[in-house]
């Protein structure tokens, strides 16, 4: 729904999401119709070392979420590096997702997300992306 609403506070465009989910190489895929040939192109260059915002290489604003691999006693602790990644882009108005998961050669990319995995979600809302901004 558009955050746009008439007189009567009914938003003035809906659109439901329509997913598509496909599994691609990390060195070789496509996401919100751009080509990219490494995951590392999707955070050529951080917003903010606190934010969790980067650009693109094509200069586009991408929110990366990441969890730790889960833990379950003081070795894993210590020896456990990977993370599932999660990089969100908003093009045109649709959700585009690349996920991650650390020590695999194949990202999942979901082109016109409806559903949000819980670390997005929280990102998003860390990073307060969708509040009404009330200075006026």
């Amino acid at each position: 729904m558009s955050r746009e609403k008439d007189e009567n506070g009914i938003p003035l465009r809906t659109r439901t999401p329509e997913p598509h989910t496909e599994t691609m190489p990390k060195n070789a895929f496509t996401a919100a119709g751009k080509t990219y040939g490494a995951l590392r192109q999707l955070v050529c260059k951080w917003e903010d070392m606190r934010s969790s915002w980067a650009r693109d290489i094509y200069g586009r604003s991408v929110l990366m979420a990441a969890e730790r691999f889960p833990c379950f006693d003081s070795s894993d602790y210590l020896y456990e590096e990977r993370y599932f990644r999660w990089f969100l882009l908003c093009e045109d108005g649709k959700f585009t997702c690349v996920y991650h998961t650390d020590g695999t050669d194949i990202v999942t990319v979901t082109e016109d997300m409806r559903d949000l995995e819980e670390p997005c979600r929280k990102a998003i809302d860390g990073e307060k992306c969708f509040e009404e901004n009330t200075d006026a």
